[in-house]
């Protein structure tokens, strides 16, 4: 009796030290598996809501990163990190280890891309800008501005000025209205601030007034020290009745199909936007104003001036009387005659 006690012992001893030496050969197995280096290349890696870390080996698998998944799945449960990856888009280093890139899945280190979308540009350049930027899925192809009004529940009759200029950072598969919509977000709330701090002596309705000024200003002058003088001139104007005679209105009236300089044939042209031919504002904005240009249209600054003229070097000469104009005007006509004929020259 004692002696067949002694050889069950035995046995499960032995059985024991079997089942032990193939737990730590697996893992060990396991653990270098995960730890050698990898190279998964520069692509993009999607992990789907749902789908787990079993379908994310079977990917690598695929594109014969790793030859074995079971040992990724394997180690992710052995550390208690299997339901923990986040699904997103994927991008690794190159080299790097399975372990690495599980560490970055538990964090959600996902792929962020970015697009910038800038002052003064109108709201067909900031669609074509979201055209050609990477990983967006693409819904304003197939949708007009009065259905983009609807979705971002805009009042106005056009988009345009309601989209703040800023860098925008994204995620693989998000959607170009969702850039549109937080920009459109943004300009409301920048929008706001602006005119709840503005000079309460501003020749100007409403804060769609002040953003009107504002993408008008962000047209003319890209220096932002001269946009509160910009602003300036067209809220004097305004407050005395005067025409705006802003070129970049005249312009904007002429469709997106005009190209090139204005002639005094386009200065007579009457359109709604046409500032020459008509007093006031014209009825909405013509490009998005960004932060400086709204500042300006609000708080304008203090002077008498009523007229400004380009000085050729990106300025602008600034006056009081339409006698000075001439003389600014005619100054700025010299200039590009002498860079014409040095141009010629060279």
């Amino acid at each position: 009796m004692k002696s067949a006690t002694n050889r069950w012992w035995v046995r499960l001893t032995v059985g024991a030290v079997v089942i032990m030496i193939g737990f730590i050969a697996s893992f060990s197995f396991v653990y270098w598996d995960v730890h050698r280096l990898v190279r998964p290349g520069a692509e993009v890696y999607r992990i789907n809501v749902g789908s787990g870390l079993s379908a994310f080996a079977a990917s690598l698998a695929e594109r014969q990163v790793i030859e074995r998944r079971w040992t990724f799945v394997a180690w992710a449960g052995a550390i208690g990190q299997l339901g923990k990856v986040k699904a997103g888009a994927y991008r690794f280093q190159e080299p790097t280890t399975l372990h690495a890139m599980l560490g970055q899945l538990i964090r959600g280190e996902v792929v962020t891309y970015r697009v910038t979308l800038f002052e003064g540009w109108t709201t067909a350049s900031m669609r074509n800008a979201l055209g050609v930027a990477p990983a967006l899925v693409r819904l304003l192809p197939k949708i007009d501005d009065a259905h983009l009004r609807e979705i971002l529940a805009i009042a106005e009759q056009r988009s345009e000025g309601w989209f703040f200029p800023d860098t925008y950072h994204y995620n693989h598969g998000d959607t170009d209205i969702s850039i549109l919509q937080r920009a459109h977000h943004r300009m409301q709330r920048m929008l706001a601030d602006a005119w709840s701090t503005r000079n309460p002596t501003l020749p100007l309705n409403s804060a769609y007034d002040a953003l009107i000024l504002a993408s008008i200003v962000e047209k003319e002058t890209a220096v932002n020290s001269e946009k509160p003088l910009i602003a300036s001139v067209f809220t004097s104007r305004l407050a005395r009745g005067m025409r705006l005679q802003a070129d970049p209105t005249v312009a904007y009236g002429l469709g997106p199909k005009f190209k090139g300089q204005l002639r005094r044939a386009h200065l007579a042209s009457d359109t709604p936007y046409n500032t020459y031919t008509r007093k006031g504002l014209p009825p909405s904005p013509i490009s998005n104003p960004g932060r400086a240009a709204l500042a300006a249209a609000t708080q304008p600054a203090e002077t008498n001036f009523l007229y400004f003229v380009a000085r050729g070097n990106g300025a602008h000469q600034f006056s009081a009387t339409y006698p000075e104009h001439q003389k600014a005007v005619l100054a700025y006509r010299q200039t590009r005659r002498r860079q014409s004929s040095t141009s010629k020259q060279d």
